[in-house]
């Protein structure tokens, strides 16, 4: 289903046959930027994700005209407690070194927050978590309304053990609701 379109870039829900694809760009980003993620490339040989869309999750993709892959953003819904159900955590989001500073993410960003208010019923927040050091990433979040709410020193652990701090970021999505 697309979701967004410009003259040259579209903005589509993946699909479940899509799934390698999704996982080979994605840990494509995670081997480029290895210092931007939760996870490493062996992750993916242990368990790949299903970007498949399900009532209580999403992942879109932005390509070109030509159809080649430059960025993804997934969002989940909290399932596992009745009190945190009106929460999604928007996850996994990369944009391809050959699109950035194009204004990519800021279009995913905002098709997956439309996705969320109009596609995840009961959906009042999204949240995400990004590296402490990531600028680029928090002022995109921020431009967009997202407020810190939390920052975690230590929270992730390197190869060569040096630790990084992540902060989570929250937006309401009550006000914008929309449908």
């Amino acid at each position: 289903m697309v979701v967004a379109r410009t003259p040259a870039l579209t903005i589509r829900t993946v699909t479940a046959g899509q799934s390698v694809q999704y996982n080979e760009f994605f840990r494509s980003g995670v081997e480029a930027h290895p210092e931007s993620f939760r996870i490493v490339s062996d992750d993916f040989k242990d368990l790949p994700f299903d970007p498949s869309s399900t009532e209580d999750r999403f992942t879109l993709v932005a390509s070109t005209e030509e159809g080649e892959w430059i960025g993804v953003v997934s969002v989940e819904c909290e399932t596992g407690r009745q009190k945190r159900r009106h929460i999604a955590w928007l996850v996994r989001m990369y944009v391809a070194a050959s699109a950035a500073g194009r204004g990519v993410g800021r279009l995913l960003l905002r098709a997956a927050i439309a996705q969320s208010q109009n596609n995840l019923p009961g959906v009042e927040q999204l949240n995400l978590t990004v590296l402490a050091k990531n600028e680029p990433a928090k002022r995109l979040y921020l431009s967009e309304g997202f407020v810190r709410f939390a920052h975690e020193p230590d929270a992730l652990r390197d190869s060569h053990g040096i630790y990084h701090a992540e902060e989570q970021l929250r937006v309401s999505l009550r006000a914008n609701k929309t449908g």
